[in-house]
């Protein structure tokens, strides 16, 4: 996972940008201002994420798959959650490592070939 800090922002302002990049997105409820967010790759929320997300202070936790348990524990502690479709994260994830490898690729002049997966992902 990371842990980074970001200006202050509200919470539902950060759900929003997160909402412009994914389609599938829950969210606990909050107007509270954030600064510090951890994320957990795929379903990486367990009990030791839980203790570190508490422990280093997170205003919030963004993951995928997470527990009810976990989600009521964080709330517990004052932490905001946020909830990714975890194919769709994997997919932007793997979309990022693809062009970044792609523009190194390209400042070494090697010839490549890309495969492009067109997905989406919005529910109607």
């Amino acid at each position: 996972g990371k842990f980074g800090s970001v200006l202050p922002i509200k919470f539902n302002d950060y759900v929003s940008k997160i909402k412009s990049e994914f389609h599938s997105v829950i969210s606990t409820k909050s107007t509270s201002l954030i600064k510090n967010i951890i994320s957990f790759c795929g379903s990486g929320v367990d009990t030791g994420a839980v203790k570190f997300a508490i422990e280093n202070k997170a205003d919030v936790v963004v993951s995928c798959d997470i527990q009810h348990h976990f989600v009521v524990e964080l709330m517990e502690n004052g932490i905001n959650v946020i909830g990714l479709s975890h194919g769709e994260s994997e997919l932007k994830a793997m979309t990022n490592i693809m062009r970044r490898e792609n523009i190194l690729k390209k400042q070494q002049n090697l010839n490549i070939r890309n495969l492009v997966f067109d997905v989406d992902f919005r529910m109607e």
